[in-house]
């Protein structure tokens, strides 16, 4: 559950596996308690327990918000009931916990890279961290669900979102230090998580995401925390204005870091991502060579660094990236939409293919001039918004 909570959102830009995700969906619903609780593993067999940590649990929500962005909302009106149920049993178990900062967690962010391989987990935040971070960000992902549901829901999503604000700022005054201008202990996922769910006071924002950068320079460069970490960090650095501190990270291929899975001395990965990001330096046990959680960096790289983003079934938004070029083709029911661009000392070069029946708001850095859909070069009010840099396309080829 916690592993598909987090790289739902990535399965679903490279795999056709939207009627997977709606089944997996329907099967959490079955696991679903007459109080609303989730266990950790579904179906429920031998391993975890119930409740489900609040970072496991959360793929229910995550699940149909990824499936929304995929332009399937038909699972979360479906399964609306099972939503505000699950909403209330975590209303329950903060009550119970009596504070935010008291949350149980079992888990937490999983598997966080040792400093020295083999020597057991990294870096972790304080017990509970990552379970306020988790019950927060569902609410915001329920709000939004609700919102698009409409009718009833809509009026569920207003108290869902009532309810993650409040807790939004609780958890600021719970886990900021105002001296230090940092969360909790200071561990990178302390700056990533607050950045993420946006409780960061503007005022603050700047700071903590230099401490952010700074933690990151300390550290070689890489990442030190565990698969929540990793979800949210190279968004965050990307939409922070640090974009190339995200992809440097991602082209190192020392430890610990995704390429050093496949370009290491031991026993490089092929095709598949590995389970702990020390896996030949550990155990035989639960380190397999064949593993998801740490997959969630591939929704990084197709929404930020190659631009592309499905906002509805068939609509599409394409923005051109900071990279000197990127190409990149997603797969639809629709057809294959294709977008790039190159800088070269002339200037700019994007193209964009969307498929027959979809449309494209594609996003341009620069003046819009010579530009052309199909060969014919487009003027002011077929499709090109010149307030914007934003063209519009209803399938076809358009070429800058």
């Amino acid at each position: 559950m916690g592993d598909a909570s987090l790289s739902v959102e990535s399965m679903l830009l490279h795999f056709d596996m939207a009627g997977m995700a709606a089944a997996f969906v329907d099967s959490m619903v079955d696991e679903l308690g007459a109080d609303g609780s989730l266990p950790d593993v579904v179906p429920y067999q031998r391993y975890g327990g119930r409740p489900a940590d609040l970072s496991w649990s959360s793929a229910l929500v995550s699940s149909m918000h990824a499936l929304w962005e995929a332009g399937e909302l038909g699972p979360a009106r479906k399964h609306w009931e099972a939503v505000r149920l699950h909403v209330d049993n975590l209303r329950a178990q903060y009550h119970k916990a009596g504070a935010l900062s008291k949350l149980p967690e079992p888990y937490g962010d999983w598997c966080p890279p040792p400093e020295v391989p083999g020597t057991g987990r990294g870096e972790r935040p304080s017990k509970g961290f990552a379970a306020a971070f988790s019950l927060i960000h569902v609410l915001q992902q329920a709000a939004d669900l609700g919102t698009a549901v409409g009718g009833t829901a809509a009026q569920d999503a207003q108290e869902f979102a009532k309810l993650a604000a409040a807790l939004g700022a609780e958890f600021h005054a719970s886990f900021f230090n105002p001296t230090l201008k940092q969360y909790d202990n200071g561990a990178m996922i302390t700056y990533v998580l607050p950045l993420a769910l946006g409780v960061v006071p503007q005022s603050d924002q700047q700071r903590i995401f230099q401490n952010l950068l700074t933690k990151v320079r300390m550290n070689n460069g890489t990442w030190t925390g565990g698969i929540i970490n990793n979800r949210f960090l190279f968004d965050v650095l990307h939409d922070h204005g640090a974009a190339e501190v995200a992809l440097a990270m991602l082209q190192r291929k020392d430890y610990p870091s995704y390429g050093y899975m496949y370009f290491n001395p031991y026993e490089p990965a092929r095709e598949c991502m590995w389970e702990l990001p020390d896996a030949p330096f550990e155990g035989t046990g639960m380190n397999s060579r064949n593993h998801h959680m740490y997959s969630s960096v591939g929704h990084y790289l197709l929404t930020r660094v190659a631009g592309v983003k499905q906002v509805a079934a068939g609509e599409f938004v394409a923005v051109v990236g900071q990279l000197q070029r990127a190409s990149t083709r997603m797969t639809t029911a629709r057809g294959d939409l294709h977008f790039s661009w190159s800088r070269e000392s002339g200037g700019l070069s994007v193209e964009a293919k969307v498929p027959v029946g979809g449309r494209a708001h594609i996003y341009l850095p620069a003046a819009l001039d010579a530009l052309s859909l199909d060969g014919e070069q487009l003027h002011q009010g077929q499709g090109v918004q010149e307030v914007l840099p934003l063209v519009e396309l209803h399938g076809g080829t358009f070429t800058r």
